[in-house]
């Protein structure tokens, strides 16, 4: 976990962890197979990993089109929606678990 100083309002730097991201072999397994997805998934890791997401609804800013379930779990649709990503974040100690991707017709089969 890295971590990201800014300064406060009143002058003071405070230092706020960056969260980790857990579960990046199977983005890479999920590129290899679908290369056209490669781009996005690259920069969203990218994103993620300067993140310091708090509660959902910091995820919502960020990625207008992300789902928000139950138990902490987010969808993220991406490539036109062709194809879905499902973390779970624990944001009280700053993790991302990669679940799950899949196309959408794979993610229309999944119970969630």
């Amino acid at each position: 976990m890295g971590s990201r100083a800014h300064q406060t309002r009143g002058g003071h730097w405070e230092s706020q962890q960056t969260v980790k991201l857990v579960g990046l072999e199977k983005i890479l397994d999920f590129q290899a197979v679908h290369p056209d997805a490669e781009g996005w998934l690259t920069s969203w890791v990218a994103l993620v990993r300067a993140e310091t997401w708090k509660n959902p609804q910091e995820v919502r800013n960020k990625y207008r089109r992300a789902s928000i379930l139950s138990g902490n779990r987010v969808v993220f649709r991406f490539r036109g929606s062709s194809y879905r990503m499902v973390v779970r974040v624990s944001y009280e100690i700053g993790i991302v678990y990669v679940d799950r991707l899949g196309t959408h017709t794979e993610y229309e089969a999944w119970t969630l």
